[in-house]
């Protein structure tokens, strides 16, 4: 299938706004609770625990891509039901195969000694939580193909207060990496049965009786292997990756500030992406080319609304912050206030290019979406390697990366803007309803 006709379909199935109001509950919610429990968290964890265990985060974040091959997206972009269960087959497939894959590798570099970033049952857990984490995303792609936003709701929510309140549960009881690693594992594990609804026994049934069938439509759609998995494991390394790169460079205890505030600062952004970017990028789709200066409005007012409530809250920080992260964290977390203001600037323009980044995808410019998020990392690599080696303090190394970012953000968001006003090819406003 063409990757392009591919993307439209996934584009042209975009939830009501019962579903999208379900969905933004349901993460909207989940976060707010997952927040409400920082504080129980960072009094049983140190920043220590937190920067080791952001490196397993991050293998479960980015590994987990990798497991379907970016597959179950195509479910939301299925036209019928059949087509859709193909699809849960072919991602049920590539998590079987990759997933036993990285248990095999595990097993032989356990075998010749090898030193890992981790303990072994560490890396252990990790796979299997990918595995959970795969499946859980099949799930929840399925029930929003089938008008199902309820069970996707439930499954989101409880992904996020699962983990977080099972791991104040066992910092109480075992504490350490142990009790991070066990709740994030357990948490996964929970929010996959609320999401499964049958979908794994489905697809292996399709599995074990279409065998030629599977081949072919992996053939057939290897597209999404080979475009829309980069893409989205760059991204996702651009959010993961700061706190264990951190936590190598320099100590654990800096890797464990950028995890928390990470944690923290995650939570606006995803909402605002599944309820604020859902919606814009449905009118985009529609009115891109034919009303683009009522886009361009747009985008204008949404900086001059949201600007100055960064300033404040910028200002905020700068004058209190460390105060105030001591007092709701704990007094070993008071550097968190620190590491906030440098990231909020980042924060903010990420805020900003979620509109443009779904403006990539309807004006066709995907390149160059994946040309921008390859700047980002290969920045963010450099910047930390260079304040390493120059033997920076951990915390201008924080600030210099963030404001790096926070400019290669900038430009992207200023090119794409350009992009839109100049554009010369109208929009197929007809196959482009995001």
């Amino acid at each position: 299938m063409n990757r392009n006709m591919s993307l439209s379909a996934a584009l042209r199935r975009s939830p009501s706004a019962l579903a999208l109001s379900k969905l933004a509950l349901g993460s909207g919610f989940g976060y707010a609770l997952a927040l409400l429990l920082s504080p129980a968290l960072t009094r049983l964890y140190s920043p220590s625990e937190f920067g080791t265990f952001a490196v397993f985060g991050a293998i479960v974040a980015i590994l987990s891509i990798f497991f379907t091959l970016s597959f179950e997206l195509a479910v939301l972009g299925s036209r019928t039901r059949t087509d859709a269960l193909r699809f849960v087959s072919v991602a049920v497939s590539s998590i079987l195969i990759i997933c036993s894959a990285a248990t095999l590798l595990l097993l032989i570099l356990m075998a010749i000694d090898v030193t890992l970033p981790l303990a072994w049952w560490a890396i252990l857990a990790a796979l299997i939580s990918c595995l959970f984490a795969s499946l859980t995303q099949i799930g929840i792609n399925w029930a929003i193909r089938n008008d199902r936003s309820g069970v996707a709701a439930r499954a989101t929510f409880t992904s996020l207060v699962g983990r977080s309140s099972l791991q104040v549960v066992f910092g109480f009881g075992l504490g350490g990496i142990a009790g991070l690693v066990i709740g994030e594992l357990l948490g996964r594990f929970a929010a996959w049965l609320v999401a499964d609804r049958g979908v794994l026994r489905s697809g292996l049934r399709r599995l074990r009786g279409h065998r030629a069938l599977l081949r072919g439509d992996f053939q057939s759609e290897r597209e999404y292997a080979l475009f829309v998995t980069p893409g989205v494991a760059l991204d996702t390394s651009l959010v993961w990756l700061p706190a264990p790169l951190f936590a190598f460079f320099f100590d654990p205890v800096a890797g464990g500030f950028v995890a928390l505030v990470q944690r923290l600062g995650s939570a606006p952004l995803t909402i605002a992406n599944q309820s604020l970017g859902q919606l814009f990028h449905r009118r985009a789709g529609q009115v891109a080319m034919t009303q683009k200066g009522r886009l361009l409005k747009f985008l204008a007012g949404t900086v001059a609304l949201t600007l100055p409530i960064a300033v404040a809250v910028g200002l905020m920080l700068l004058w209190s912050g460390q105060p105030i992260a001591a007092f709701v964290l704990g007094t070993e977390w008071g550097a968190a206030g620190f590491v906030a203001l440098a990231y909020l600037p980042l924060y903010y323009v990420q805020f900003l290019s979620l509109m443009t980044n779904r403006l990539m995808l309807i004006l066709g410019h995907l390149r160059l979406r994946l040309l921008a998020s390859t700047a980002h990392l290969v920045l963010m690599l450099a910047v930390i390697a260079v304040c390493s080696y120059l033997a920076t303090d951990w915390m201008i190394a924080v600030a210099v990366q963030a404001l790096v970012l926070a400019i290669s953000h900038l430009a992207v968001f200023l090119i794409v803007v350009w992009l839109l006003w100049h554009s010369p090819v109208p929009v197929d406003v007809g196959s482009v309803q995001g």
